[in-house]
């Protein structure tokens, strides 16, 4: 959702952290993950962290600066709590969706 300019800079810094990091990320696995976040239009996956945590992300819109950031959550299945995922990823999509429409923007996916 980046402009090209901001992309490669983007990139540029990702690359600099990567070298200056005692941990190596799967570069190709990387980049499978982006190609599914630019498809469905958000981002969702298990927790690297915290096991049976789901990490939820949708990016947010501003006008002609694109995606200006993003709003997360994790995700964690609960007993006595009535909202599944599926509920819990729609409330985080319409509530990027608003924050979006303030910003003058408008979410690209849902």
């Amino acid at each position: 959702y980046l402009p090209l300019e901001l992309l490669r800079e983007t990139a540029l810094r990702f690359a600099e952290l990567v070298a200056n990091s005692p941990r190596r990320p799967d570069v190709r696995a990387l980049r499978v993950q982006l190609a599914k976040v630019r498809q469905r239009g958000w981002y969702e996956a298990p927790s690297e962290v915290v096991g049976g945590v789901i990490e939820l992300s949708f990016p947010l819109f501003s006008g002609e600066a694109g995606a200006v950031g993003a709003l997360a959550s994790p995700y964690l299945k609960q007993r006595d709590v009535k909202v599944g995922l599926v509920g819990a990823r729609a409330a985080l999509a319409a509530a990027a969706q608003e924050i979006s429409a303030a910003l003058g923007g408008n979410a690209r996916s849902s």
